[in-house]
Parts: structure tokens; C-alpha cells; sequence
């Protein structure tokens, strides 16, 4: 959940949601050293299937981290069942981002993270294809070009691991790593 407000806590934040919507809640992280809470959001069970949940982390765009979150003209911030979000096509650099952090990272657990980052990418890419969404569309020009550079590295790093992806980036507007090769 990227959150675009006045606010540089986002452990205040959690305790918000959790008290506003009783889908979110909070567990201990497994660092027993750790002081922060760790929140999660209950989905929608789906028949024949056990409690289905997703964790939620807390995103501050700008200054804050070096997450490298682009800031969202608030024209182009979508709003779905009341929720302002961010355009797929942005959330999916980020997971492109963070798939890119992990796979790279020195500790073995966030290096285990990649698989989730794979499917979530897999599962954003379909609805970016499915929604005909490109990013030469006018509702993506706010998008900095250094954050498109940088994605479009990431593309060819991550279309050379998963070739299969590749027409969904190039429908999307990117070139993929067999471009590299030609």
C-alpha cells in the first residue's frame, strides 16, 4: 500500500487501517528483536479453499525511503471502491523494482522473496494486458523518465530469466532482452 500523505509513520498508519476495517490486522514480526507489527489483510475465501490473506506493506513515496516511488500527480491517482491506487502500470515497475532488490540482496530470505515477485508480476502483467493499457498512453506521461530507464533495465534483466514474458512487455510498450541479441 503506497500512501500518499502527510505522514512519516507508518506504524501509526497500521494501527489506523486496523481500526477503520476489521479485514486488516496486525501479528508480531518473526524478528522477536523487532518493534514493529506486522500487517495483514483477509481476502475473500474462495471455495475449497483454506483462509486466503495477504500481507499489506506500508509504502511512503519521496524522501522518506529509497524505494524510489515516483511521485503521483494527483490527477492521475486512480480511485477503486473509494481507495485511491496507484495506475497498475507503475505498481508493476515496483514489483519489477523489488524482484530486481531481492534477487540481488545479501541475506537468503529476501533473496527467497523472488518467487512471490514473479507471480505477482506475472498476475500484474496480465491485467495491464488485459486492460490494453501502454505506456505511451497519455495517463502514463507523468511517469519520470529516469524511473523508465531504470525499468526498462530491469526488463531486459528479468525477460532474459523468464523469456515466456516477453510479448506481454513488448505489448505493454518495452523491448525485451532478445532485442539485446539481434
Amino acid at each position: 500500500m503506497i500512501v500518499f500523505a502527510d505522514e512519516d509513520s507508518s506504524e501509526r498508519l497500521k494501527r489506523l487501517l486496523t481500526e477503520a476495517n476489521q479485514l486488516f490486522y496486525l501479528v508480531d514480526a518473526r524478528d522477536p528483536a523487532a518493534t514493529y507489527k506486522v500487517l495483514w489483510y483477509k481476502l475473500p475465501r474462495i471455495a475449497g479453499e483454506a483462509e486466503r490473506r495477504c500481507k499489506v506493506d506500508i509504502l511512503l513515496p519521496g524522501p522518506v525511503t529509497d524505494l524510489n516511488i515516483p511521485p503521483v500527480p494527483p490527477a492521475y491517482i486512480e480511485i477503486r471502491d473509494d481507495i485511491p491506487v496507484l495506475p497498475v502500470i507503475p505498481l508493476l515497475l515496483l514489483k519489477l523494482q523489488g524482484w530486481d532488490d531481492h534477487r540481488n540482496h545479501e541475506e537468503g530470505r529476501m533473496r527467497a522473496k523472488q518467487s512471490s515477485d514473479v507471480r505477482d508480476i506475472r498476475e500484474l502483467l496480465a491485467i495491464v494486458r488485459r486492460a490494453g493499457m501502454e505506456l505511451r498512453s497519455d495517463s502514463m506521461r507523468w511517469l519520470p523518465y529516469e524511473y523508465i530507464r531504470k525499468a526498462q533495465d530491469r526488463i531486459f534483466k528479468y525477460t532474459r530469466h523468464f523469456p515466456k514474458t516477453e510479448p506481454a512487455w513488448q505489448s505493454i510498450g518495452f523491448a525485451c532482452y532478445s532485442a539485446l541479441q539481434a
